[in-house]
């Protein structure tokens, strides 16, 4: 649990610092256990491995042959995806590694679809990955990255691997792309810097879709200069929900939502919190019933190699939003129950496996295996 330093033993109470504040807008916070009370939680089961016990530097087995010797008499492989990370090959690129489960006998294989991605631009003076944290379909099956002018679409129950380049006409409309996922429909929505576009996953046929849509149904969005909450409709176009106030210099990555609250990483602004909160990274909360209730969970303080952006929410499992937390040399998926603020670590991916150390660190964890998790 978020520890409670005021109750420690010492000689000097006093000079403890509590582990909790109020931001000048109201947010309640709290200030999360550092990297070595993480690295010593037990690890708890949400339906993925806990440990990466691929060694990024033996490369993994291609798709195309994992689905060769595993298919059975349909044709099909019965493989899901439990998580999509990268593997760096030089500076700006990345080969893309998933870890599939055979639904068949539960074996697991690191595979690799055996393309090289490119950076989709920069963020903090850093590459900006490839990969999003809604990189996999609510089916385990499928899996995409992006690139600067097209989607790589990955089908591991087919070992397919195929590119929509983006249509000559958009491309000189919007620009490159930005960021996009799946929505939890399946659909896959990107968008770049001044339009929104949906990507059917079958035929890779593009669609144009209301300016601003993205993947998230609910999401926090702050490219209007104040945090709000937005939701798409039917059609995924996104209507104003309400203004919520964050102490937040920056959104980063990805929203996810429980049935209580929705959540998001991003920078702490420093000149809204006590001086024992201005730490680059934060995971912020809002209920959805009340979005005056607002919570941050702020971790890094005094922590070795705290990284802007190293905090992205990545899914939920039940009531406990999970998110990812980048440290200098070690990347881990962690759980937190938004009313207890009880923090748990869910899975530890070595380093080497992407960049870590930089915010382009990202994990996509697999929607099914969350939801199977007792199959696991």
């Amino acid at each position: 649990a978020v520890p409670d330093r005021s109750s420690h033993v010492t000689a000097t109470p006093s000079a403890v610092q509590a582990s909790t504040g109020v931001a000048t807008d109201g947010t309640q916070l709290f200030m999360g256990p550092l990297p070595y009370v993480l690295a010593n939680l037990p690890i708890v089961d949400v339906g993925i491995p806990g440990q990466v016990e691929w060694d990024p530097r033996d490369p993994p087995q291609p798709l195309t042959q994992v689905v060769a010797a595993r298919a059975g008499p349909s044709g099909r492989a019965g493989l899901r995806i439990l998580y999509a990370v990268l593997s760096a090959r030089a500076i700006d690129r990345w080969a893309p590694v998933v870890l599939v489960r055979d639904d068949r006998d539960g074996s697991v294989d690191y595979v690799s679809p055996g393309v090289t991605l490119d950076s989709i631009g920069t963020v903090f003076g850093e590459p900006s990955a490839p990969l999003t944290a809604r990189a996999i379909d609510p089916t385990g099956t499928v899996v995409m990255f992006i690139q600067p002018h097209a989607v790589v679409v990955v089908d591991v129950t087919s070992g397919l691997t195929r590119t929509a380049p983006l249509p000559a006409d958009v491309d000189r409309a919007g620009g490159p792309i930005v960021d996009g996922g799946f929505t939890d429909a399946g659909r896959i929505i990107v968008r770049t810097a001044n339009t929104a576009w949906s990507v059917d996953s079958s035929t890779l046929a593009w669609a144009p879709v209301a300016k601003g849509a993205g993947p998230e149904d609910t999401r926090v969005d702050t490219t209007g200069g104040s945090s709000r909450i937005l939701a798409a409709d039917a059609e995924g176009a996104p209507h104003f929900v309400t203004t919520v106030h964050f102490p937040m210099a920056l959104g980063w990555g990805e929203s996810v939502a429980t049935p209580e609250w929705i959540a998001t990483g991003g920078v702490v602004d420093e000149a809204a919190v006590p001086e024992r909160f201005r730490v680059p990274n934060a995971l912020f909360l809002v209920s959805r019933s009340d979005p005056t209730v607002r919570r941050a969970l702020v971790l890094g303080a005094n922590a070795a190699g705290g990284i802007s952006g190293g905090i992205r929410a990545i899914g939920v499992a039940g009531q406990i939003v999970l998110f990812q937390y980048s440290v200098e040399g070690r990347t881990w998926v962690l759980g937190v129950d938004p009313t207890t603020g009880l923090v748990s670590r869910v899975a530890e991916v070595w380093s080497p496996v992407s960049g870590v150390g930089s915010p382009n660190q990202v994990i996509a964890l697999s929607p099914w295996a969350i939801s199977h998790r007792s199959m696991s």
